[in-house]
């Protein structure tokens, strides 16, 4: 009995230290996710993920372009089709700065060619887990940016739970952006 004793409390010790060892380990980790989906076109390399701690919330090309931002769009697991797939948890624990708020932003970027080739990407189901505590970003709080260069029509389209970006067969180069604060 003293031996069954025994394994039990090292077992419970470890399953303690284990659960602790999480609970601490997620206590300062950030990560995002989202769903894409894509659809139309050929061009590749149209979409790509951006995190900024010192966008000042000017939502113009200017002020857009005057951030740093970082690319983290080789850590997303990106759709082929118009299926939604997941794009697994990316940390961005080290873009996070104290009293500054972390901005991401989904930045479409279509080349000009002779015929409409662009793709029409979907982003949905974007999930902030900040210090344990998971947020679901609601669609309607990404702020849309277009260059006034734009074929008519080429934007980020919001609906309830997803945005999609609409090259609306243009042949013109195109730029778009859909930008959030995930972090106050």
């Amino acid at each position: 009995m003293r031996n069954y004793l025994s394994k039990f409390l090292q077992l419970t010790a470890v399953i303690i230290f284990l659960t602790l060892n999480n609970v601490y380990a997620q206590k300062d980790k950030t990560t995002v996710s989202f769903k894409t989906s894509v659809q139309y076109g050929k061009q590749s390399n149209n979409l790509s993920i951006w995190v900024s701690s010192d966008f000042n919330g000017d939502y113009t090309l200017e002020s857009i372009k005057s951030a740093t931002w970082e690319d983290i769009t080789k850590k997303v697991n990106f759709a082929t089709d118009k299926v939604p797939v997941e794009s697994g948890e990316i940390d961005v624990s080290k873009n996070k700065l104290v009293n500054k708020p972390l901005y991401i932003a989904f930045k479409y970027i279509g080349q000009a060619s002779a015929r409409p080739a662009q793709r029409g990407w979907g982003v949905s189901n974007v999930v902030v887990n900040n210090n344990g505590k998971s947020k679901t970003i609601a669609i309607k709080d990404f702020q849309i940016i277009n260059n006034k260069d734009n074929h008519e029509g080429t934007t980020w389209i919001k609906g309830a739970d997803t945005m999609r970006f609409r090259s609306n067969q243009s042949v013109k180069a195109s730029e778009s952006w859909a930008i959030a604060k995930i972090i106050e």
